[in-house]
């Protein structure tokens, strides 16, 4: 097993060296979250010494609503637009997770305090977070990613079309 996990921080760490160094910057915006706000996502990621860190700390305050997303999910949704960069051959485990970093503030849209509510978390923000990291990414790298639609989520996430897990986040 640690051999697996090592394979995958090294590969990870080989493709992130190939990228500039320094800080980007992606946001993405809710169009509504049904309490008369359009809350931002920011995210600014830092790529340094083989190293990348999200950090969503300037993201809107949390959502009186349901749109709120858990710090859980909302680190799986950071992570899809950089498993898309990192190719087909790399196996996804929590090795990749030794050179990619989350960070936010509690009390924000991506890691709500408890007790708030997160039922469409996945769905909103959770697309908003991919698509500001998305951004943050095609910053960095000038490789475009698409923008995904939380329809697409949604549709992607109850159908089951790809299942992976991550042991450690």
């Amino acid at each position: 097993l640690e051999y697996a996990l090592d394979y995958s921080e090294a590969a990870t760490r080989a493709v992130v060296r190939r990228w500039p160094q320094g800080v980007f910057h992606g946001q993405a915006t809710l169009g509504q979250d049904c309490a008369q706000r359009s809350p931002v996502v920011r995210c600014q990621l830092e790529v340094r010494d083989g190293q990348l860190t999200f950090d969503f700390s300037d993201s809107d305050s949390q959502s009186p609503s349901f749109m709120n997303s858990a710090w859980g999910a909302s680190c799986g949704s950071a992570l899809l637009p950089v498993i898309s960069l990192l190719g087909d051959d790399l196996p996804i485990n929590s090795g990749v997770l030794r050179v990619v970093h989350f960070q936010a503030q509690e009390g924000s849209i991506v890691r709500p305090a408890y007790p708030a509510a997160v039922g469409w978390g996945q769905a909103h923000p959770g697309s908003e977070i991919i698509n500001a990291v998305s951004a943050a990414l095609s910053a960095c790298t000038g490789q475009w990613l698409p923008r995904m639609p939380a329809q697409a989520l949604v549709n992607c996430c109850f159908a089951n079309y790809r299942v992976f897990s991550l042991d450690s986040l």
